[in-house]
């Protein structure tokens, strides 16, 4: 059964780590992303209605491959999302959703981001950081800016 990040936070915490250091060591560019970023800026973790941990990265599709192999072979597995007409969404290379110990992460490529919209190449460049639990994680820069164009009212959420 899913389970969302607030509701055991230690285990989200702990595999937010191990995804974060997973990309690094592949030299994959990251960032805190949707729904995980709107909650770590407004209420400085994960909000109590999401239902999973969004990450965007920046990687060719051969390197989205990688990471996935790394994953797999880490005790990850893939999960589908079924679209609108039935077909599975979520293809290598452009929006693959992990599960560990029951937490989703949903994990999205810039490449496609740019193409779905090319505002997220302004937000996903060198980003910058917040601090959460003593540790830096990069979120799209500028922040606010990013999470205007997300969520209209996102300010009232704080």
């Amino acid at each position: 059964m899913v389970k969302r990040p607030y509701d055991i936070k230690e285990v989200a915490d702990k595999l937010l780590d191990e995804f974060i250091e997973t990309v690094e060591s592949l030299d994959i560019p990251w960032w805190l992303f949707k729904g995980t970023c709107l909650g770590m800026v407004t209420v400085g973790g994960y909000y109590v209605g999401d239902s999973d941990i969004d990450i965007a990265i920046d990687c060719s599709d051969e390197d989205f491959q990688k990471l996935t192999e790394v994953l797999l072979n880490q005790g990850w597995t893939k999960r589908w999302m079924v679209g609108v007409n039935g077909f599975k969404q979520g293809v290598m290379g452009e929006h693959q959703k992990f599960c560990k110990h029951d937490i989703i992460f949903d994990v999205w490529s810039k490449r496609v981001l740019v193409k779905i919209n090319k505002i997220y190449e302004k937000f996903l460049g060198k980003g910058q950081k917040i601090v959460y639990n003593g540790k830096e994680y990069n979120v799209p820069s500028p922040v606010e800016e990013f999470l205007d164009s997300q969520y209209a009212n996102w300010r009232g959420s704080k």
